[in-house]
């Protein structure tokens, strides 16, 4: 194993995926016998946003001693005690580049999956997202994850040959 693969072997990266309910409300209307009751979506209750708490399900997971801490600069993870946490001794803080449109290392395999995965999968509410969410982890292997990770230094690559462009594929 060369140093970039033990480099990234030892990142650490989240990012929150917004998970859209199905929030369809049936109106009264008139239509015949034959036709379906006209339906509208109700607005402001379509997006809701439910974290996946990967550390406190699988605690092995967690930030360890040694490990790279891979995050974003969006404001949560900007604020001074969020950064007296991230320096905490014997944690390497690599930064993700600010305003970048390139999505976290976490969103390349992960959230495309996850989302496909959805795709076809009314849900509801929180209650209705537990039973697929634990489906999709429990069926994903440790390459999946490490495959995604490991295409890093490529992506990383591709961007600075590019001059910063948005990375739109690799």
């Amino acid at each position: 194993m060369n140093e970039i693969e033990r480099f990234i072997k030892r990142m650490v990266t989240g990012d929150e995926k917004w998970i859209t309910f199905d929030t369809n409300l049936r109106k009264r209307s008139w239509s015949k016998r034959s036709e379906a009751p006209q339906t509208v979506t109700k607005p402001g209750l379509m997006a809701m946003k439910v974290l996946l708490s990967i550390d406190q399900k699988r605690p092995e997971l967690a930030i360890r001693r040694g490990d790279v801490l891979h995050k974003d600069n969006a404001r949560p993870h900007t604020s001074v005690m969020t950064h007296q946490k991230f320096w905490e001794p014997d944690w390497e803080v690599l930064m993700h580049p600010p305003y970048s449109p390139d999505p976290a290392p976490s969103e390349y395999p992960l959230f495309i999956a996850l989302q496909n995965f959805l795709s076809d999968t009314k849900l509801g509410s929180r209650e209705d997202c537990e039973n697929p969410l634990l489906e999709f982890f429990v069926n994903e292997d440790q390459y999946f994850y490490e495959r995604g990770i490991m295409k890093l230094p490529l992506k990383w690559q591709y961007i600075v040959q590019q001059n910063g462009a948005y990375l739109t594929q690799i």
